[in-house]
């Protein structure tokens, strides 16, 4: 998986119409998939006549038609979940405190791990690991579900050892 985070504009033809569409991150799945992310401050997109709706629908359409996958992230939708705000906040602690180590060896025993058992808990990487090395995975596992390569339910429950993390 690759992220691009340079804003940039996407041309696209929608119906003999060129769209300009504003994308603030191109995100490039490892099956090669392609997903478009932009995220702005405000939304009248809950309003389903208004323009900024209208032009929502437009830029998805277009963007599926393209074979690529358009989301829209607003401040709102972001700060609504704060249970993703305070397990993210604990992930870049973790992520933060193992900056100046190098997390490729941890990062590749968790990928082989994970390609044996499907998915496993943080309880379960420290079990495996061992308890001395067990930030450095944790790391490790936060940094690849960052990048996608991992899925999680830090969006749904707080982090704890009952965290689970699985291959995307």
């Amino acid at each position: 998986m690759s992220c691009s985070y340079e804003p940039a504009k996407q041309s696209l033809s929608l119906n003999g119409q060129m769209l300009e569409i504003p994308v603030d991150a191109i995100i490039t799945y490892s099956d090669g998939s392609v997903e478009w992310r932009q995220v702005r401050f405000a939304g009248g997109e809950r309003d389903e006549q208004s323009p900024a709706t209208r032009q929502l629908n437009e830029r998805i359409a277009a963007a599926r038609y393209a074979g690529v996958a358009y989301k829209l992230w607003t401040e709102e939708s972001i700060r609504r979940n704060a249970i993703r705000l305070a397990n993210w906040r604990r992930a870049i602690a973790w992520m933060a405190a193992a900056r100046d180590r190098s997390l490729a060896a941890y990062q590749d025993e968790l990928r082989h791990a994970l390609r044996s058992k499907s998915s496993l808990t943080l309880g379960q990487i420290e079990s495996m690991f061992g308890e001395a090395s067990f930030g450095l995975y944790a790391a490790a596992a936060f940094g690849e579900l960052q990048r996608g390569i991992y899925v999680s339910n830090l969006d749904e429950m707080p982090l704890s050892l009952h965290t689970v993390i699985q291959l995307r």
